[in-house]
């Protein structure tokens, strides 16, 4: 994940903010803010956490709380296990552990949602939702614990985006039929 600054001046794309985590280190370049991830699908921020989804590779799909020089694994880890790979060691101690995964069989690329607060759906209050693009599954977890995740539906919808509008209504981009759907009760 990179952190740029593109708020600059004299026709200068973007700036580094001198916190970024790895600013003079030889080792990295000082627009990353975070690696070790292998496909973001979707991120959002809420009250300053940065929730970002990532598709797996071939068996387990992710969601993050990528911080500051966060390490979160790839290519040593998908999710939160090792590969089996003679060439490169796996201390899992070393990487920051995803929040929530799951398996190929629930689904094969994650869409990454919002954090629902305010809406009028209230079984959805203070769950992160999200879904899998590929099978439609429409998931909420309850936030900020990642505990109690749950199937809401089944949609069969290639869900490729999660909105919420001032009244913090949550919606939903459905990519085969470019439908925007909003999610009520």
């Amino acid at each position: 994940m990179l952190r740029l600054n593109v708020d600059t001046a004299n026709d200068v794309p973007y700036s580094i903010p001198k916190d970024n985590p790895f600013v003079n280190n030889a080792a990295a370049l000082d627009e990353i803010w975070a690696y070790g991830i292998r496909n973001p699908w979707r991120f959002t921020f809420h009250q300053g956490a940065l929730i970002v989804a990532d598709v797996g590779q071939s068996k387990l799909e992710e969601v993050n709380i990528v911080e500051k020089g966060g390490n979160y694994g790839w290519k040593i880890m998908e999710g939160d296990t090792c590969f089996k790979d003679e060439k490169q060691s796996c201390d899992k101690s070393q990487f920051v552990a995803p929040k929530l995964t799951y398996p190929r069989k629930d689904g094969m690329s994650i869409t990454g949602g919002k954090v629902y607060t305010q809406g009028s759906v209230k079984g959805l209050a203070n769950r992160y939702v999200y879904a899998d693009f590929i099978l439609g599954n429409i998931w909420s977890v309850e936030y900020p614990s990642f505990q109690d995740n749950r199937l809401e539906l089944a949609s069969g919808l290639n869900v490729s985006a999660f909105a919420l509008d001032a009244a913090g209504e949550l919606y939903l981009a459905d990519f085969a039929n470019g439908k925007i759907i909003k999610i009520i009760d």
